[in-house]
């Protein structure tokens, strides 16, 4: 990362531009949690902006620790209305920072920084940029690398993706996403086994292949599910945390009918106790087609379970072949099928990467390290 390296001593008030609505308490939702708890303790005042009214948890959660929310809906990336409002936002507020997260808001705050400009503009990619709107994307990455002191990227993947697309590598910085690695942790599986087989009437003996994420047709689910239609074996059971939820659910629902493994597969919507239920598995499964840095192979990890993931994006900056997990081609259910019986039937294998796991993320990826990175830039930019 190479810009004037002017230091910003005095930091008062920080603004962060979020494209998303918060439904649940997940891994980003903590980081902005503790960052509200780590700018309380530096006395600077701390603002979210939101298109949607957040969960109450999640507000709760923030304002309990000094933080501030606002709500600003937009309708696309070039929303005028919104650039309006928000140029408007910002000039009341006096931000010294504003940090904006996710494509609708990296693009809306690139506008209202040409409008009312602050001292320090932090852009923050979260994924690839992928192929939508490529003339568009193309003026935006220019506006972006002349006027951001900093472009974070969650992956080296993510970096070379967006560097590639225009946007300029000299300001482009990496920061992995991290967990609470106080949350996520290695726990006595055994009452957690006979909670979740009850739940899910599983038995405690079954071998548990779990996945976490929102049914969308870029995570690969459906590759997953008919790896698992492929082992004729009794003692296997798919727990797909979320899959209950998203675009894609129906369709999901649909192959599982199918495939004729009903009996085999439970869906749920998202559960607050994630890291409980990653606790009660054997192996989580990663099946994604494209994946800037996976939150849900880090949380696994951290509990102690082997990953199978597909070899792609960040998930090759997470995963170690053989040592931490299994790489398999993405969209081929046969790999997937015989990692999976791979780690069923090698118990020495089986072990070794599960006593590699929390190992491999407790210094890179971890939710304080994380928060520390930030701070840093932001007094580098």
């Amino acid at each position: 990362m190479k810009r004037d390296n002017k230091e910003l001593i005095n930091i008062k008030k920080i603004l962060w531009l979020i494209g998303y609505v918060p439904g649940k308490i997940g891994s980003f939702e903590r980081l902005m949690v503790n960052f509200t708890k780590e700018c309380r303790k530096r006395r600077i005042t701390f603002k979210l902006i939101f298109p949607e009214e957040p969960c109450e948890q999640f507000k709760t959660m923030v304002s309990e620790n000094g933080g501030k929310i606002d709500v600003l809906k937009f309708t696309s990336r070039i929303d005028p209305v919104y650039i309006i409002k928000l140029s408007r936002i910002v000039k009341k507020f006096g931000p010294d920072i504003i940090h904006s997260h996710f494509d609708f808001a990296n693009f809306t705050s690139i506008w209202a920084q040409l409008i009312n400009p602050v001292p320090c503009y932090i852009w923050h990619q979260h994924n690839f940029a992928g192929n939508r709107m490529p003339f568009l994307r193309k003026i935006v990455f220019k506006i972006a690398s002349k006027k951001a002191k900093c472009i974070i990227a969650i992956s080296k993947s993510v970096g070379k993706d967006i560097s590639d697309k225009g946007m300029d590598e000299k300001i482009v910085h990496v920061i992995y996403n991290g967990i609470d690695l106080n949350l996520y942790k290695i726990q006595d599986a055994n009452q957690l086994r006979q909670d979740i087989s009850d739940k899910y009437g599983f038995l405690k003996s079954d071998f548990v292949v779990g996945s976490v994420s929102e049914a969308r047709e870029e995570k690969g689910l459906q590759y997953l599910i008919e790896a698992v239609s492929l082992i004729k074996r009794d003692g296997l059971k798919l727990l797909l945390v979320g899959a209950k939820q998203g675009p894609f659910a129906e369709y999901i629902h649909k192959k599982i009918g199918e495939l004729g493994v009903a009996d085999k597969v439970i869906c749920t919507e998202f559960i607050d106790n994630v890291h409980q239920v990653l606790s009660a598995m054997d192996v989580v499964v990663v099946p994604s087609l494209m994946e800037g840095l996976s939150y849900g192979a880090l949380e696994a990890l951290a509990c102690g379970k082997p990953v199978i993931a597909s070899e792609i994006g960040g998930l090759r900056e997470i995963i170690e072949k053989n040592k931490n997990g299994l790489f398999v081609k993405p969209k081929d259910p046969e790999a997937i099928a015989s990692a999976i019986r791979n780690l069923m039937d090698n118990r020495l294998i089986f072990a070794s990467l599960k006593s590699n796991a929390r190992p491999s993320v407790e210094h890179k990826f971890s939710l304080d390290g994380n928060i520390v990175e930030i701070f840093k830039v932001y007094r580098i930019s």
